[in-house]
């Protein structure tokens, strides 16, 4: 987490965060092992917004 601008994406600053559903190891819809992971980048001011910090 950033509240540091970053570009016109994300103005305000940035929020990281893992879902935890593409975890290595663990098999996906196909059956077969997933490799990768899912992260998600969301925008600080739609955080904060919608947590009520801002």
């Amino acid at each position: 987490m950033t509240t540091d601008p970053l570009g016109d994406q994300f103005p305000q600053g940035l929020l990281v965060v893992h879902d935890g559903q593409n975890t290595p190891e663990s098999t996906g819809p196909d059956g077969e092992v997933r490799t990768d992971t899912n992260f998600k980048l969301i925008r600080w001011e739609a955080f904060a917004r919608a947590t009520g910090l801002r």
